[in-house]
């Protein structure tokens, strides 16, 4: 009679030449595996850098425009509310920041004026309204492009008083060397719009200029 001997089991019942079979399959990475896993996300950071600070420039300098532009279109419901004539001015101050201010008038003052006895100085009264550089979330360096930096609305309909030459104003705003730019116009109907120069980087949701601008 043929007898066949059955196979010692381990106490807890495991065969023994299945002893390293969990141990195998439980391993993680070795160094050499965790080292070029670092080393490829490294550079796929790196590539995405330049992508990620272009896009957050781009978010900061769309914010700063909007609220330029809603300031601006605040006065020209402030003329049509009071129905009188609401002068805006925008000025470039000694240290590099900038201001925008509109008063209750028909002639502006100027946000830089710190004397209370000169005549172009901005009152802090229910009738003045002054934007500074230090309450815009934007980047971006801010210069006036077209236009005398001031103008004023018609509370008739909105529209910029009439002037010879014909009042406007254009505001450049750059940022990431220059390579992102929003324009920020004012023209004869009151109306702001934003648009980039055609040779800056595009930027979602903003127009690209026409030619003149």
């Amino acid at each position: 009679m043929k007898v066949t001997a059955a196979r010692q089991r381990s106490p807890h019942g495991a065969l023994p030449g299945n002893r390293n079979i969990r141990s195998n399959s439980t391993q993680g990475f070795s160094i050499l595996e965790l080292m070029v896993t670092l080393s490829v996300a490294a550079i796929l950071a790196t590539a995405a850098m330049p992508y990620y600070l272009d896009a957050i420039t781009k978010r900061h300098i769309t914010s700063g425009a909007e609220q330029i532009a809603t300031f601006i279109n605040t006065m020209q419901g402030e003329s049509i509310k009071r129905n009188g004539i609401v002068s805006v001015s925008y000025t470039v101050q000694e240290n590099g920041s900038w201001c925008i201010a509109a008063i209750a008038r028909p002639t502006p003052c100027e946000c830089s004026q710190n004397s209370a006895g000169e005549t172009d100085f901005c009152p802090v009264d229910a009738n003045t309204w002054v934007l500074r550089s230090t309450e815009v979330d934007t980047v971006a360096e801010v210069s006036l492009m077209s236009g005398d930096g001031a103008y004023a609305y018609d509370p008739v309909r909105g529209m910029l008083v009439p002037d010879d030459p014909p009042d406007n104003m254009i505001l450049a705003l750059r940022a990431g060397e220059g390579q992102v730019q929003i324009n920020l116009s004012v023209v004869s109907t009151g109306l702001v719009s934003l648009c980039s120069p055609p040779d800056s980087h595009p930027i979602g949701g903003i127009a690209t200029c026409p030619a003149q601008l």
